[in-house]
């Protein structure tokens, strides 16, 4: 599975959490748990991409947006939707990396 992972990566350059969950039929928690072997290898990079909505940030999410009803994201997108996972040619050093896998 961790190949099969890496060569979709490979192939489509990057995926949300949400779009290899769904691609793999797994729940969001096994592939993150996969990706991160790739990650501490320094062949993924993790970026996680906050709903620019001023309502969403300051209610926690889509779901709670006071500004728009909770549809300017399209409503309740779970945040597994705005963690992305890059597949990086070059391998990054763990001295270049974050606590958390994201470059520095």
């Amino acid at each position: 599975m961790l190949m099969e992972l890496r060569a979709y990566l490979k192939e489509h350059g990057s995926a949300s959490l949400s779009d290899l969950s769904n691609r793999f039929r797994l729940p969001p928690e096994a592939i993150e748990g996969m990706l991160d072997h790739w990650v501490r290898k320094g062949r993924v990079a993790r970026k996680n991409l906050a709903c620019v909505c001023p309502g969403c940030a300051s209610s926690g999410g889509c779901a709670g947006c006071p500004t728009s009803g909770g549809s300017c994201c399209g409503g309740g997108i779970s945040a597994a939707a705005f963690e992305i996972y890059e597949w990086l040619e070059t391998p990054v050093t763990q001295k270049s990396l974050g606590s958390e896998g994201r470059a520095a």
